[in-house]
């Protein structure tokens, strides 16, 4: 946004299925709130406000700014199961007027998205033998400080004073 945040009237995430509109959260960048459902929900206070599909709590809505940076973070619960063909779509209003959209779909949640154990555990393993084997390359390189010794001391000093004689 040109000038940054604070030319921003409206963040908007509105949730549609099926050609029409099934949830809609507007955060209110001037007041700190959130409208779900008919409900105000202010940032970081005790107020719960809930939607046909989702829940969102007062505590749980993480609004930083910094600089001409805004960052919204949502924690919603969900009450009911979206419908599969979900889409979220993002959109931000200037005080304008000027209106940005940027629209996602629905993450399958059937498939698996992360490693698997046998991934993580051979990721570990190698990094060992790995770890180990660079670490030995580098300790055997390094030589240890000398160590002062008491004989070495009395060696240099004998070869350093010139031999006396007697008469």
């Amino acid at each position: 946004m040109p000038g940054g945040w604070q030319a921003l009237h409206l963040v908007e995430v509105v949730v549609h299925a099926s050609g029409r509109d099934i949830e809609r959260l507007t955060y209110e960048v001037e007041s700190s709130r959130l409208v779900i459902g008919g409900s105000r929900v202010l940032a970081g206070t005790g107020a719960e406000g809930s939607g046909t599909y989702l829940e969102v709590r007062g505590p749980r809505v993480i609004v930083t700014t910094g600089g001409p940076y805004l960052s919204i973070e949502i924690d919603a619960d969900v009450l009911r199961a979206l419908p599969p063909d979900a889409r979220f779509r993002l959109s931000a209003t200037s005080d304008a007027g000027m209106t940005v959209d940027e629209e996602r779909a629905l993450a399958d949640g059937g498939e698996s998205h992360g490693f698997g154990w046998d991934v993580v555990f051979a990721s570990i393993a190698a990094a060992l033998l790995v770890g180990g084997f660079a670490g030995n390359l580098v300790a055997s390189r390094r030589r240890p400080p000398p160590r002062l010794s008491v004989y070495g001391v009395i060696q240099r000093r004998l070869d350093a004073s010139p031999p006396r004689r007697e008469p």
